[in-house]
């Protein structure tokens, strides 16, 4: 009968412990969920602030004309940012150069307004305008007098993200707002008004 009593309670105490453990491990998984569901909702939470805090910027960047270079050997020009090609820029030992006027930035492409400057002749965009890829247009820089130019961690008013030193060619163009131009030197990434900038590599812009 003792032997009886105790595998009873042995059985008991086995189940106590499962139940314990299953309890636990419920317990552990809807904690987790719950992280989880919370890590979501802030990713998703920042992505929306991050796309708010573009378009706020979009609407306060006026659309402005900026001289630049073609900085790729070939290129194509675009109806729209990734869209279909109206246009293939190759240079060659008659256009040499290309001369470009950027008007506005979206998702990493630059709005054109033509006709684009070649060597010899113009070339005319249809509806007299084009989308480029960033990464295809170059400027340098115009601090002739050895000045020392500063770049801002944002337009106007923002603070130091470093000091360009020297004379710059073929430096990356990263975005537009207005007078306002981001841009890459050796590393650094800032913004820096638009009259430190020279869009034509066979000449100063003095």
């Amino acid at each position: 009968m003792k032997k009886l009593i105790i595998f009873f309670a042995l059985i008991l105490v086995f189940n106590s412990c499962n139940t314990n453990s299953t309890e636990k491990q419920k317990i552990n998984q809807k904690e987790e969920l719950a992280d989880t569901l919370n890590s979501i909702q802030k990713n998703e939470s920042n992505a929306k602030q991050q796309e708010e805090n573009k378009i706020i910027q979009q609407s306060r960047c006026s659309k402005s004309d900026l001289n630049v270079y073609l900085g790729d050997s070939v290129t194509d020009v675009c109806d729209t940012p990734g869209g279909d090609v109206v246009l293939s820029l190759c240079k060659n030992s008659v256009d040499i150069e290309y001369f470009l006027v950027i008007t506005e930035a979206q998702d990493g492409w630059f709005k054109l307004k033509g006709p684009i400057g070649g060597m010899e002749n113009d070339i005319h965009l249809p509806n007299n305008e084009g989308w480029i890829h960033s990464s295809a247009v170059s400027v340098g820089t115009r601090n002739y007098g050895g000045q020392e130019l500063e770049l801002l961690d944002t337009p106007e008013n923002g603070k130091s993200a470093g000091i360009i030193k020297g004379l710059y060619d073929g430096v990356q163009i990263l975005d537009v707002c207005g007078e306002w131009v981001k841009v890459e030197v050796r590393g650094i990434i800032g913004w820096i008004e638009d009259i430190w900038l020279c869009g034509n590599p066979l000449t100063t812009c003095s």
